[in-house]
């Protein structure tokens, strides 16, 4: 993103940023849901139901990623301008290779899918070092990236044939509770997806590429940051899931404790965020997308939610149909608030219609999983402690940076010297959130 975004003009770059939206987007309706339904099951279970699938269901899924194959080769050709045959060839080989990929996750050839995607990744960056030296267009760029992909996909085929023929097929399960589970998870993620991509979707058909490229940066997830959230958050049902005998109150408690180590983080990086949002831009993407600014400003609103797990005790309790009518209720409540949040304040407000309706999700969960567990809505966060950090970021970041306003210094040591105090307090909270843990047992 800091390449293109430094090297190619707005508009190239908006269409570039658009086919990996509708390729993300396409892509899910595609998946059916096989990368995130296969994680159920064990190894034997799941060899045994890729052999008791019949030629029937494998033609017309085949069929059915043509369709939505050649759907995306059509839609790039008229949105991006990136000539059809190579959309459309690396479109399809791409859901095969994710669909391959997740169930080699199930069969535990981590090895060979770290040196796959290891080499595929420098390969990846290498292509669009050269594109962008040479001037490439975006379709011999995507031709280049066709090539790559179908090395990559021919190899985790056939470790993918070669590990199959080694697990032997164990499975008490029905294959119509299979495939109950399978929508059940295929509607999950495609919800997730949407939510995701939908604003980029619709901004992408209505904006000019140039306008959509400073929207795509001003929205950008806060790299890494949601695979930090997600390994807590994980860690944390894992282990109320693994300790049946541990009673109500004491899960509880492990959502509050993992809440107050991802605040320790959370908050101040808000903070850090927030104040110096300016100089971030400037240093990582250049003045060009200083409009993307206050896109950004009201776009990570939704950040310091991501201190608590809101579905976690729904997971425990299996309360999948709860989870995913808040995610839809979500998705729903967005776009309707899209457009009259853009009449108001523009495209900031399509960022913030995310935001609002990201909170109304937050507080229909707690109020489901209070409901369910028979205790008041504030007895289940640390409210108290949230205001108590969030007023302390604030007011030591805020501080910091006003104070470096008044010297001389470059944006870059600015940027630099904020976030080497961010990481500062951050450490410091953790290390009083593990001593009070440690010091409570």
């Amino acid at each position: 993103m800091m390449l293109l975004s430094r090297a190619l003009p707005e508009a190239t770059y908006g269409s570039y940023q658009s086919f990996w939206v509708y390729l993300y987007l396409f892509g899910a309706l595609a998946g059916v849901g096989i990368q995130v339904a296969t994680l159920s099951y064990s190894a034997a279970s799941l060899a045994y139901i890729i052999r008791s699938i019949s030629y029937r269901y494998r033609l017309l899924y085949a069929a059915f990623i043509t369709i939505i194959t050649l759907a995306f080769a059509l839609f790039q050709q008229y949105q991006t301008q990136i000539d059809w045959l190579p959309a459309g060839l690396f479109f399809g080989l791409y859901v095969i290779s994710m669909i391959t990929e997740s169930v080699l996750l199930i069969f535990k050839e981590f090895r060979s899918l770290l040196i796959v995607n290891l080499l595929y990744s420098i390969a990846f960056v290498v292509i669009h070092v050269v594109a962008v030296m040479q001037s490439y267009s975006l379709s011999t760029l995507f031709s280049a990236l066709t090539v790559l992909v179908t090395l990559k996909t021919m190899t985790v085929v056939r470790i993918f044939i070669i590990a199959l023929r080694g697990i032997e097929s164990s499975s008490i399960l029905s294959m119509r509770s299979v495939q109950k589970h399978w929508l059940h998870m295929y509607l999950y993620d495609l919800s997730q997806f949407l939510f995701k991509y939908i604003d980029k979707f619709i901004l992408s058909l209505f904006l000019t590429k140039a306008l959509f490229a400073v929207y795509f940066n001003g929205s950008i997830d806060i790299p890494f940051l949601p695979i930090l959230l997600g390994a807590v958050s994980s860690a944390a049902l894992i282990h109320i899931s693994d300790n049946n005998r541990q009673s109500q109150e004491q899960d509880i408690q492990t959502v509050l404790y993992a809440s107050r180590i991802l605040t320790g983080i959370v908050f101040p990086l808000f903070a850090w965020l927030l104040f110096f949002r300016h100089e971030l831009f400037d240093v990582v993407f250049t003045e060009k997308y200083r409009a993307a600014v206050p896109v950004f400003m009201f776009a990570i609103g939704v950040i310091p939610l991501r201190c608590y797990g809101f579905t976690t005790m729904l997971q425990k309790r299996q309360k999948g149909n709860i989870i995913n009518l808040g995610a839809f209720l979500d998705l729903f409540l967005a776009v309707v608030l899209m457009y009259p949040m853009y009449r108001l304040i523009g495209l900031p407000g399509v960022a913030f219609s995310f935001v609002i309706s990201t909170y109304l999700q937050a507080a229909f969960y707690l109020y489901y999983t209070a409901k369910m567990v028979g205790r008041s809505m504030l007895s289940l966060i640390p409210a108290f402690y949230w205001v108590k950090i969030m007023l302390a970021s604030i007011a030591i970041i805020g501080g910091m940076y006003y104070g470096l306003q008044q010297t001389s210094l470059k944006s870059n040591f600015i940027l630099l010297l904020g976030m080497l105090a961010t990481m500062t307090l951050s450490g410091v909270l953790l290390f009083f959130s593990l001593r009070r843990h440690h010091t409570s047992k």
